[in-house]
């Protein structure tokens, strides 16, 4: 009796130090993605530190009204849009998904919004928005990694993925994408434990998808093969574990569905749905997005530029696979699903995994081509990938020395990348100092002269929208689509424009580039234009704004 209290008592002591000693490993790849981040936060983002890309923008400025208890609506309003909603006053939101905007708004009412107004919230945004969510992404990989590898291979799958350029780059962007890889690492985690029994997991899955849908749309189709999967791995009542999954899933996204349909008469609607035709010969551009005509929203889209549009999506993903893989842990990831001979460690959920990868593949070529489309299933597949690579070494037996002296080169291979990307700019200050892409104090001192729920016309509405808080439209294709906007809703009160509109599409109407180059080459607005605008100022930057006088606040 008293050898067997002694041995439980030894027993919890030993657990107590294995927990400690995962602690400190867990708190030591913390420290290491911390301070990972902040070093690509100092050299990689631009002077003054701001919001930079249109769509970080653009949730953003939805999570602004999300803050001031106007629900998802946004002041960024694409004419296409209009279509739907005739309305400028709480324009809904109807291209992004809503739940990252929802956290976003949350992070705004902490801050609170004054400091918006002076572009300081911008840094709180990209920490707040996607660094700490790149530091939360590295526990969570560890407990999927545990679960499936052993801990060697777990550890240098980790340092892998926090050494990554791509991932640290897209740690800095407040865009949604590493949010979205937390909410799809801790989907995977009850998925590569289900052993067919536990009717608890097939609800957390269905639970975190739903997540991961109100987060981008596309993961809503890994629905069906994740039900088909349940169903069949489940070793009692697997109808019950396959709707169990499929009902937790749909309760999450309902309220959505519901809102969508209140709104458009589509429960899955969406505008990023027309993503599919642009930037081809029929729909140049953002054409799609831009124009509210009924005659653009007819017109023919036939297979050959269907067909078009995926080959060029393909030929992205192509260079994209390899930029976010690398070279070297690229051909390990691949030979892993089909090579035989070796121990897999991960044969419960590969296929399912690949199967899952492949419909966002085809999904993201034509919506969403580029790296951050697929950034969520990089670190399972890294995992895969490093695996291989130790089982390969361990079947041949190698020499302990030589062993170590290839894991070596095998690390310094797959961290080159982002050694590379940082050193110079460690010797060359000038060369993280990136033009400023919107001049925030320009659009202020335009917001604060004009009344409140003026509608402005913008080649950057986004920015517009969140630095000025203005109700911005985006610039229409010409001038037959600004007149159908102007019907559908009201007048629009006048226009911002940046150097960025020399860059649109030539093929649309020219009248907003000559009447840019009008007002920054005489710095005044031309006389009886067809917009009825008299009042106008042009900055030093390049920025021009012109309006009706009706509009400016009288001093």
């Amino acid at each position: 009796m008293a050898e067997s209290v002694e041995k439980q008592v030894q027993d919890f002591v030993v657990g107590i130090d294995n927990i400690g000693a995962r602690a400190i490993r867990v708190v030591a790849w913390l420290l290491a993605s911390v301070v990972l981040f902040f070093i690509t936060f100092s050299l990689m983002t631009s002077y003054p530190i701001r919001l930079a890309h249109p769509d970080a923008i653009d949730y953003a400025q939805i999570a602004k009204n999300v803050s001031r208890g106007q629900g998802v609506t946004t002041n960024f309003i694409r004419p296409v849009s209009l279509r739907y909603f005739p309305s400028f006053e709480k324009h809904p939101e109807l291209t992004n998904p809503p739940l990252y905007s929802l956290y976003l708004g949350m992070i705004l009412k902490m801050f609170n919004a004054p400091s918006i107004m002076k572009g300081e919230i911008d840094r709180k945004i990209i920490f707040y928005g996607s660094g700490i969510f790149f530091i939360l992404s590295v526990p969570l990989m560890l407990i999927l990694a545990n679960m499936i590898v052993p801990k060697n291979i777990a550890h240098l799958s980790v340092l892998f993925y926090i050494t990554n350029t791509l991932v640290l780059a897209e740690s800095i962007t407040a865009l949604p994408t590493v949010f979205l890889t937390v909410l799809f690492l801790i989907m995977l985690i009850p998925l590569a434990s289900y052993d067919g029994d536990n009717l608890l997991k097939p609800v957390m899955v269905g639970f975190f998808l739903g997540l991961c849908y109100l987060t981008r749309y596309s993961f809503g189709l890994f629905a069906i093969p994740l039900f088909i999967f349940f169903f069949f791995r489940a070793r009692k009542f697997k109808f019950l574990h396959a709707m169990m999954f499929l009902l937790a899933f749909l309760a999450v996204i309902s309220p959505w569905l519901v809102r969508n349909y209140r709104l458009t008469g589509n429960p899955f609607f969406t505008l990023e749905f027309l993503k599919y035709k642009m930037f081809t010969e029929p729909f140049p551009g953002n054409l799609a997005w831009r124009s509210s005509l009924d005659s653009i929203a007819d017109k023919n889209f036939n297979f050959f530029f269907f067909l078009r549009k995926i080959t060029m999506g393909v030929k992205e993903h192509y260079s994209a696979i390899l930029s976010l893989m690398g070279t070297f842990l690229t051909p390990f990831v691949i030979v892993a699903y089909f090579m035989s001979g070796t121990k897999s460690r991960f044969d419960k959920i590969k296929w399912i995994i690949l199967l899952l990868f492949a419909i966002q593949l085809c999904l993201s070529a034509l919506f969403r081509p580029g790296a951050n489309g697929i950034l969520p299933f990089f670190p399972i597949f890294t995992i895969i990938g490093v695996s291989l690579f130790i089982d390969l070494l361990d079947l041949k037996r190698v020499n302990p020395f030589i062993r170590l002296g290839l894991v070596t080169i095998f690390i310094v291979l797959n961290i080159t990348p982002v050694l590379f990307g940082w050193m110079p700019k460690l010797f060359d200050e000038t060369m993280h100092r990136k033009p400023r892409l919107y001049w925030e104090d320009n659009i202020q001192n335009i917001a604060v002269g004009v009344l409140p729920g003026s509608v402005i016309l913008s080649d950057i509405p986004w920015a517009t929208a969140w630095y000025g808080d203005l109700k911005s439209v985006w610039l229409p294709w010409g001038v037959e689509d600004y007149e159908d906007i102007n019907k559908r809703a009201r007048d629009i009160d006048g226009a911002y424009f940046s150097p960025s509109v020399l860059r649109y599409p030539q093929s649309e109407d020219k009248i907003w580039i000559k009447l840019y180059s009008y007002l920054y080459r005489y710095n005044k607005v031309p006389e009886n234009n067809r917009f009825g605008w008299t009042w106008s100022t042009v900055f030093k930057n390049g920025d021009v704004f012109l309006s009706k006088s009706a509009i400016l606040k009288q001093e």
